[in-house]
């Protein structure tokens, strides 16, 4: 990962030389990790556990060939083996990166972190709760601890969908991709940037859902739909081609891509069922 943000910071720079240098230490660096660690018989890496599986595939170490089988090996142990969070303060931001960002597999999150029985994050609700203890368990001794805090990005970035758009920085452009996992009916969403405060707020009802997103000043976002019908989609009760500020670019994925400029808006339009796009393979 360190390797992975020096050649971004030599590219922003115009450091070519220095690109070209850390890009063959990252290459030999992953094709290292993958000889050592690989278990060839079995598509793992070390062992079938959750961020074992996960590190690999985020930092790109797993070849083209060998990721559609590392990744319904790692859908197997965090659906079927282990249908929980397996992991520590450590393996945290790697694991939630990877399911948030790549696999956007934020059904199974959904379900792992609203379940009110042990272990989960509902369950430390259920236990009246208000710090993190270390373990998934309300008995143990550490109160206040680092190891789940970060679930609480999964709400901004999976549910909002608040993220930066790769390839630029300081979140002057960014992206908005709300998922409507579960039997949620509402998110309220924000997180403050350098150039102000950014929302994503969505309702749904009856097949139709209604998205409210503001983008601060000097900022651009680029905002996914979930719906396969752009006829159906208004911005403050306009037809999209007459919403001021709004650029329609593709359709993908089952959603509508829309370029917006810095201002309020309120999307309407039919929607979608959240699932997993073709690379999380689920």
């Amino acid at each position: 990962m360190d390797l992975k943000m020096m050649i971004d910071i030599a590219a922003a720079l115009g450091k070519k030389e220095d690109v070209a240098q850390y890009a063959g230490q990252l290459k030999t660096l992953r094709q290292n990790i993958h000889k050592r660690f690989f278990d060839k018989e079995n598509n793992v890496y070390i062992d079938e556990k959750q961020v074992h599986l996960a590190f690999p595939l985020y930092v790109g170490v797993v070849p083209a060939d060998l990721r559609p089988a590392v990744i319904a090996n790692l859908k197997k142990e965090i659906t079927e083996t282990r249908p929980y969070l397996d992991m520590g303060s450590s393996g945290l931001p790697v694991l939630l990166h990877y399911l948030i960002e790549d696999a956007e597999w934020n059904d199974v999150l959904y379900q792992h972190i609203s379940k009110t029985t042990q272990p989960s994050f509902g369950y430390f609700l259920k236990q009246d709760e208000t710090t993190w203890p270390e373990y998934w368990s309300s008995t143990c001794a550490s109160k206040i601890h680092t190891c789940y805090t970060g679930v609480a990005s999964w709400f901004t970035r999976g549910i909002g969908g608040i993220r930066n758009e790769q390839g630029h920085f300081g979140y002057k452009r960014f992206i908005i991709k709300p998922h409507l996992v579960g039997d949620l009916t509402f998110a309220n969403t924000s997180m403050d940037s350098l150039y102000g405060k950014i929302v994503s707020n969505w309702t749904r009802k009856d097949g139709k859902m209604t998205l409210h997103v503001e983008v601060p000043p000097n900022s651009t976002a680029k905002i996914y739909l979930p719906t396969s019908d752009k006829k159906s989609i208004t911005e403050s009760e306009k037809l999209l081609e007459k919403a001021k500020g709004v650029t329609f670019l593709t359709m993908e994925n089952g959603r509508a891509i829309l370029s917006v400029a810095a201002g309020h808006y309120s999307f309407d339009s039919k929607y979608n069922k959240t699932k997993p796009n073709k690379a999380g393979g689920l």
